[in-house]
């Protein structure tokens, strides 16, 4: 992730005052020191926790929570940041713009965990609450509120900018503009593995998605095919085996019509999962490229109806496409 998890805590206090007291935020600046040793740090967390546990505002326990994630993820005590991440998000809700905060970063640490599933619903219900909060803003006569409008908006830019490195986010352009292709039968499919995956259950997930791939291996439409490999490719990558999700979804760009809408889809989601992979960031650029490529020339074999509504979406995608390329590119030099 580009965003430092310790950066995205910080957005909590942007808009709305810390709900810390003195004593805890002193407490918490202890936490950062260098010089603390395992023990210490554990120590101090427990005294942290407890003291804003008793706090008459249970939101002071809540950001409490979010500052000792950050500690434990940084010690690469993930669980327990993952822990205090989730009672933290209980704590905020009602509150739309803390809780988008606090879902980005539980999303975050799902991601160091490899929950990938987990981390891009909760970073699109994270996008999705600060885009409402700007629709209410932007309604409001009050300069003081309308005044925020700019920041919330940075922000979704960098979520946006942040969710377009995940297969996920391109998973979801495939039928943006054509119906799926999945049948009644490949859609329960789809449906069991996607609730297994959510379950946690990796055994059972990992045979649905063998057991679906053997049983669309030649389905009479053609379409159908290359379909079940993207949703077993996406469940691999879920369930965090690149290297299997890799090659299902390169049969799959194979397998869609050449330079459709789709294949460049699926050939972002490869690039995507590259990028993921060590050593593999040269086959995820020109996957990308390639993409890009695909997306720019469809416009001009569309109706001109459906070339607008393209155009449109190309107008928002697009340069996050290129940022991501670029970004991909500066890191590898």
């Amino acid at each position: 992730m580009k965003i430092p998890l310790e950066e995205v805590q910080a957005w909590l206090k942007v808009i709305n005052p810390t709900h810390l007291s003195i004593v805890s935020r002193k407490m918490i600046d202890s936490l950062k020191s260098e010089s603390l040793s395992d023990r210490n740090v554990e120590n101090l967390i427990q005294d942290v926790l407890n003291f804003t546990r008793k706090s008459v505002d249970p939101l002071e326990y809540a950001e409490a929570l979010t500052h000792c994630a950050v500690v434990r993820e940084t010690n690469n005590d993930l669980k327990s940041a993952l822990d205090y991440m989730k009672t933290a998000a209980d704590l905020y809700q009602g509150n739309n713009y803390k809780y988008a905060v606090v879902l980005w970063m539980l999303g975050w640490i799902e991601w160091r965990l490899l929950e990938n599933r987990k981390a891009y619903v909760n970073w699109i219900d994270a996008r999705d609450l600060l885009k409402s909060i700007v629709a209410s803003l932007s309604k409001t006569r009050k300069a003081v509120y309308f005044e925020q409008i700019p920041w919330f908006l940075e922000r979704i830019d960098e979520m946006n900018q942040e969710l377009v490195l995940q297969p996920e986010e391109a998973y979801m352009w495939i039928n943006l503009f054509e119906p799926s292709n999945l049948n009644e039968t490949a859609l329960l499919f789809r449906d069991l593995l996607d609730q297994r995956i959510a379950q946690d259950k990796g055994a059972s997930a990992y045979k649905i998605m063998q057991a679906m791939q053997e049983l669309f291996e030649d389905a009479p439409d053609y379409l159908t095919t290359p379909e079940v490999l993207v949703e077993a490719g996406l469940a691999a990558h879920q369930l965090g085996i690149d290297y299997e999700s890799e090659l299902l979804l390169k049969k799959a760009v194979g397998l869609y019509k050449p330079e459709s809408h789709q294949q460049a889809s699926v050939l972002w989601m490869l690039g995507a999962v590259r990028l993921n992979m060590e050593d593999n960031v040269v086959e995820a650029v020109r996957n990308w490229e390639r993409s890009i490529e695909i997306f720019e020339r469809i416009p001009d074999r569309l109706k001109p109806r459906e070339r607008e509504s393209y155009r449109e979406w190309k107008h928002v995608v697009m340069p996050l496409l290129r940022k991501a390329m670029e970004g991909a590119l500066s890191g590898y030099a």
